[in-house]
């Protein structure tokens, strides 16, 4: 929410570009079975597991709609054990996109399961007159030619012993979303995903299959 405002109130100038990379091993073991998430068909892949994550969260930071988009998407695993021994594995464990947006940024996103080594989430969004970075849950401010500075907001809400990563953490900022909108607190969802905006990363993420399937050309939404 930090980040967004900071755009809104024009902190980097307008937004040229945008780098966002998730880069894991969470399926790089050849011996973790096949299940549905190997099988497209389901709604496996990474794609649809992470891309959607970052697509949205794009959509929400830039306050704007993808217009067209270009995609590679790859299987580097290509069979996992089964009961009856291995079993073709139909669903991306890596993609890479290329995102037009209305307002005129571009953005890169990629992704991989089968890295061999977990890194930290990033994205950064480099504007005509500064930059801003998000990595390991750290928000950093770059001013022109300047260096990235530390302005990560202080928690609100304490975090449990151990837990770790930017999903789990914005998990439990959602549950006190949550229960304060229980407790009659309206506002407290007021910026949360709504079906308009599921709609909105499907129908980026079906465009992106769409351009694999041409070879990787810009789709327009």
């Amino acid at each position: 929410i930090r980040a967004r405002q900071l755009l809104a109130d024009g902190a980097i100038g307008s937004v040229r570009h945008a780098l966002f990379r998730v880069i894991g091993n969470s399926r790089a073991d050849l011996s973790r079975p096949w299940n549905w998430w190997s099988d497209a068909a389901r709604g496996g892949g990474a794609l649809g597991a992470y891309g959607s994550h970052q697509i949205d969260l794009l959509r929400f930071l830039l306050q704007s709609e993808v217009a067209e988009v270009a995609a590679t998407l790859h299987t580097f695993i290509a069979e996992r054990p089964a009961e009856n021994g291995l079993r073709p594995v139909t669903s991306d464990d890596y993609y890479s996109l290329r995102l037009r947006f209305a307002n005129g940024a571009l953005a890169t996103i990629e992704c991989s399961a089968v890295a061999r080594t977990q890194e930290p989430n990033s994205l950064t969004l480099y504007g005509a007159g500064g930059s801003l970075r998000w990595l390991g849950g750290a928000l950093h401010h770059a001013e022109a030619s300047s260096d990235f500075r530390d302005i990560t907001p202080t928690a609100i809400h304490a975090l449990p012993a151990g837990l770790q990563g930017d999903f789990p953490h914005g998990t439990v900022y959602l549950a006190h979303a949550l229960s304060s909108y229980l407790r009659g607190d309206a506002g407290a969802l007021a910026l949360g995903a709504t079906f308009a905006d599921g709609l909105s990363n499907q129908r980026v993420l079906d465009a992106a299959r769409e351009s694999e399937r041409q070879g990787g050309r810009y789709i327009a939404l």
